[in-house]
């Protein structure tokens, strides 16, 4: 039974990271601007775009991510909580990113980032295949560069917060 729980607590992992992948795509494929949307048909072109500059969705897609990691990380700092397993995992990468220069010195210091690199495009290899469209395969590169991008801003809020004498629990 307790083999059959971790089992199910790692599959949840992938899961909620794609979910948060899918919400993060919907927002940018639907059409239109969310920022008209949410202001309406009345709303100024001004306000539309006070409104996009102030939720960042005037930034790129990896500044957006990386803001979304900043904002998790202060989250968690803010209610002196401990990360979850499934915020720890993408939290890794930057670090792995970081670690795989050591392997200059020795090649067991690549193996995270390679198993991290091997599952990124693997998921994308899968998708590609699951669609039947050759395309697809990017998936897997843009799902490198997200996590890469919300590691990165959860790293650097936590940085940035221990600099100033916060203490995370």
């Amino acid at each position: 039974m307790r083999e059959y729980i971790i089992k199910r607590l790692l599959m949840l992992i992938p899961v909620l990271f794609i979910v948060s992948l899918v919400v993060f795509s919907i927002i940018h494929l639907t059409p239109g601007d969310p920022a008209a949307v949410m202001l309406g048909e009345t709303a100024t072109q001004a306000e539309i775009d006070a409104l996009r500059q102030r939720l960042g969705l005037d930034q790129p897609l990896f500044g957006q991510y990386l803001n979304y990691g900043k904002g998790r990380a202060k989250n968690i700092l803010k209610h002196g909580t401990r990360p979850k397993l499934r915020q720890t995992v993408p939290a890794m990468v930057l670090p792995a990113v970081a670690g795989a220069s050591l392997a200059l010195i020795h090649w067991t210091a690549a193996v995270p980032i390679g198993i991290w690199l091997a599952i990124c495009l693997g998921y994308g290899i899968s998708m590609g295949i699951g669609h039947r469209d050759p395309r697809v395969l990017l998936t897997g590169l843009a799902v490198m560069i997200m996590h890469l991008a919300w590691s990165a801003g959860f790293w650097l809020q936590v940085l940035a917060a221990r600099a100033l004498g916060r203490r995370m629990s």
